[in-house]
C-alpha cells in the first residue's frame, strides 16, 4: 500500500478543511513538534493594493497579539501567528476544539431553546482592553 504525501503549511501538517470564507480557509492541522491538533486559519491577500496589504498585515499581527493575551475558558487559545513560507500570506494557529458548527445545528434544529442557548455561554468575567474586530472571522462555517 502506498502512503499518501502529507500536505504541509510551514511546519503544520494539514489534515482536513474545516471551513472556507471570502478571505481564507480554516484547516484542521497537526503541529508535529508537540504532537498537537490545531486549527490553522489562512488569510489570502491576493489582489490587495500594496498600502492596503501593509495596513492589513500590521492590523492582523496586532490583533493576533491581543487575542494571544486573552485567557478564558470560552475563547480558543492562540498558539502561533506568521506567514506562509511559499506565498507570504498571514496565518494564525488556534486551539482546535472538536464540535459541530452552529450552522449545522441550526439547519437541523431551526432554532435553539433559551436553555440550550444559555448552556453554550460560559459564565465569568472576560478581561480585555478592547474587543477584537476580527475574532468572529476565525471560525469556519
Amino acid at each position: 500500500m502506498e502512503k499518501s504525501e502529507t500536505k504541509l503549511f510551514g511546519r503544520y501538517e494539514i489534515l482536513s478543511e474545516l471551513g472556507r470564507g471570502a478571505m481564507g480557509v480554516v484547516y484542521k492541522a497537526r503541529d508535529p513538534q508537540i504532537d498537537r491538533l490545531v486549527a490553522l486559519k489562512t488569510v489570502s491577500l491576493w489582489g490587495q493594493e500594496a498600502d492596503e496589504e501593509k495596513e492589513f498585515r500590521l492590523r492582523f499581527m496586532n490583533e493576533a497579539q491581543a487575542a494571544g493575551r486573552l485567557h478564558h475558558s470560552g475563547i480558543v487559545s492562540v498558539f502561533d501567528v506568521g506567514e506562509n513560507p511559499e506565498n507570504h500570506d498571514p496565518y494564525i494557529v488556534l486551539e482546535y476544539v472538536q464540535g459541530e458548527s452552529l450552522n449545522r445545528i441550526l439547519s437541523r434544529e431551526k432554532k435553539l431553546s433559551l436553555e440550550r442557548s444559555l448552556n453554550q455561554i460560559e459564565p465569568g468575567p472576560l478581561h480585555h482592553p478592547r474587543p477584537s474586530p476580527w475574532h468572529s472571522g476565525l471560525y469556519g462555517s
